[in-house]
């Protein structure tokens, strides 16, 4: 047998893979494809934090939940007697629409009677037909909406077949703390069966 000879001839090369040998274009391209399309997702990824967190803050105004209402301190007990006419009172407070907030002013008012000792009923001013401005007759005691004679009991039901109402007065939520009343003031959609928050 033949030994192999390190002086022998030139024999076959013996290369690595991929050593020495120049990519071809279709490896250059991929290659730079596959670079791209991972600095893209990289590059993604790391704005998709700043971006939700800023369209959140944009659209906070836009999606915030309507129909809770405001709750606003309107009286003491001691302005209120029991048993005694229903009391008018002003709601005051800072409006805002989406971004923009306005000075304070007048949003509504309320209707408060102290029916117990620790009970007190309140209820929107607002005729529930076409929103016009409910009063309260002392003579007959009822309330009673000039603008087409809608007329109300002292706990808000509708008085009469024929009221023009379509619903009862829109009752508030009452919260006493010691010796305040505090309302969460709300206003409805006018002129439907049911009370829809505005």
């Amino acid at each position: 047998m033949r030994a192999e000879d390190d002086t022998a001839g030139p024999g076959p090369e013996r290369m690595e893979l991929g050593a020495g040998v120049a990519p071809t274009d279709d490896e250059t391209t991929r290659r730079q494809f596959l670079q791209k399309v991972a600095c893209l997702g990289l590059g993604g990824c790391a704005l998709l934090g700043p971006v939700v967190a800023g369209a959140v803050v944009v659209a906070h105004p836009l999606v915030e939940r309507r129909g809770s209402g405001l709750l606003v301190r309107l009286a003491g007990l001691d302005d209120l007697p029991v048993g005694g006419a229903p009391q008018l009172y002003q709601v005051l407070a800072e409006p805002s629409e989406a971004w923009l907030k306005f000075s304070r002013r007048a949003i509504g008012s309320v209707f408060l009677m102290r029916t117990g000792e620790r009970e007190v009923s309140a209820f929107n001013s607002a005729c529930p037909h076409v929103s016009g401005p409910i009063t309260w007759r002392e003579e007959t005691r009822d309330f009673f909406c000039p603008l087409h004679e809608s007329r109300f009991a002292a706990d808000g039901a509708r008085l009469g077949a024929a009221s023009p109402s379509p619903r009862d007065l829109d009752a508030l939520d009452v919260e006493l703390r010691g010796a305040e009343v505090w309302v969460r003031f709300q206003n409805f959609t006018p002129n439907m069966a049911q009370k829809k928050p505005v």
